[in-house]
C-alpha cells in the first residue's frame, strides 16, 4: 500500500491516494480490471469499504476491481469505440450507452469505486459477457444472486455508497461514496 498524490477533477484540490496491489487488505480482496496492476481510491473510501465488509456474512467477501482511474487518450479512444459496439450491437439499449460507458466519476477521485463479490470463497459471475451481456442474462444473473446482491448493497448503501442507477453498472457495483 503507497500513498500517491493525484490532481482530480478541475475544481477539487491534490488529494491523497492509496495504492493498492492486487491482494488481501483486511477483510477486502484487490483485484484490479484490465490489466491494470493496482487500484486508487482515497484512504475514506477504503475505510467506508471495510465497515460495509464487517457488516456481511462470512460466506460473501467484497473484491475491490477499479477505483481513480486518469483520463487517458487510449482510455477516451476505448470508451468511444464500445459505445458504438454497444449502441451497434444492442440499438434498443442504446441510451444505456452513455452511463456504461462515461467514466462515472473513476477520472474524478477515489471516491468512485467498482466492487465484485465472492460468494463463499467464489466469485460470481454477474456479466459474464462484461458490459455487453445481453438483457436476458443479466436478468438471471440478478435472480441467481438476488440475496447476495441485496446484502452488499444494503451494507454498501449504510457505510455512504451510493449504487449506480443503470443495471450495467449496478451489477459491477459502481458505487460512489458520498459522505
Amino acid at each position: 500500500m503507497k500513498l500517491v498524490n493525484t490532481s482530480c477533477c478541475l475544481q477539487m484540490e491534490k488529494s491523497a491516494l492509496i495504492e493498492l496491489s492486487t491482494g488481501s487488505y483486511g477483510s477486502i480482496l484487490v483485484q484490479p480490471r484490465r490489466m491494470r496492476k493496482f487500484v486508487l481510491l482515497t484512504p475514506v473510501a477504503l475505510h467506508a469499504l471495510c465497515a460495509a465488509q464487517t457488516l456481511l456474512p462470512a460466506e460473501i467477501q467484497l473484491v475491490l476491481t477499479r477505483g481513480y482511474e486518469p483520463v487517458t487518450m487510449i482510455l477516451r479512444l476505448s470508451r468511444w469505440i464500445g459505445r458504438l459496439l454497444f449502441t451497434l450491437l444492442y440499438p434498443l439499449r442504446a441510451r444505456e450507452a452513455g452511463a456504461i460507458f462515461h467514466h462515472n466519476g473513476h477520472g474524478c477521485d477515489g471516491n468512485h469505486i467498482d466492487v465484485s463479490i465472492r460468494l463463499n470463497k467464489q466469485p460470481l459471475q454477474l456479466l459474464p459477457f462484461s458490459v455487453f451481456t445481453p438483457l436476458f442474462l443479466i436478468e438471471k444473473c440478478e435472480f441467481n444472486h438476488a440475496t447476495a446482491l441485496a446484502r452488499v448493497r444494503s451494507a454498501l448503501q449504510s457505510e455512504g455508497f451510493v449504487i449506480h442507477q443503470n443495471r450495467v453498472e449496478a451489477l459491477q457495483i459502481h458505487c460512489d461514496l458520498t459522505r
